[in-house]
């Protein structure tokens, strides 16, 4: 039988599609969302300094992916992305641009390679392959969902609504990982 999604994987595809929605709508928004609020912001090292903290991260906790149970990147990501949520929510200056940066980094960057390493451990070896393409469909959700939302908000809301709607990500991804959280817990384990 033709199988075009690993169900072991859908609460991790979930997960991504949710995390990815805010960073998606920041790539496509950031640049209007400061010029129509006036901002007098260097927004064009936004990324810049995502990439760069990112990186470092990696770095210093490259071995920590592989023996720290999945709730504790959860937290630490889901904490992250409501404070860059709210960074960029309240952005006035420089300062709290590159806030946002280094959360976002913490919150999408973390969260983006765990549960991308949890979607190959919860599947059957035979099915790895199935749940990498399973874990892909998530983050093309929120790709193309996030700036989707992102021009309907900005039509129908004040531009001062435009990062603060995404914070209803959090209490949904908080209901995905309660309903699974021991079998996503476990797949670090098991491993």
């Amino acid at each position: 039988p033709l199988k075009i999604i690993q169900k072991q994987v859908l609460p991790v595809t979930g997960m991504i599609a949710l995390f990815s929605l805010p960073y998606f709508l920041t790539q496509a928004y950031i640049v209007t969302y400061t010029t129509q609020r006036h901002l007098p912001i260097e927004v064009g090292a936004f990324f810049m300094i995502y990439a760069i903290v990112l990186l470092i991260i990696r770095i210093v906790l490259q071995n920590q992916f592989d023996i720290i149970a999945f709730g504790h990147w959860f937290w630490i990501s889901l904490i992250a992305t409501a404070f860059y949520i709210l960074m960029l929510s309240t952005m006035n200056n420089n300062l709290t641009m590159i806030m946002a940066a280094i959360g976002m980094a913490i919150g999408y960057g973390i969260i983006y390679s765990v549960l991308q390493a949890t979607a190959m451990l919860l599947a059957p070896i035979h099915e790895q392959g199935l749940a990498s393409a399973t874990f892909y469909i998530g983050m093309d959700i929120g790709m193309a969902v996030g700036p989707i939302l992102g021009g309907l908000i900005e039509d129908f809301l004040p531009i001062q609504d435009f990062f603060p709607v995404f914070m209803i990500i959090i209490p949904m991804l908080l209901v995905i990982y309660l309903a699974n959280r021991q079998r996503l817990n476990k797949a670090i384990n098991n491993h």
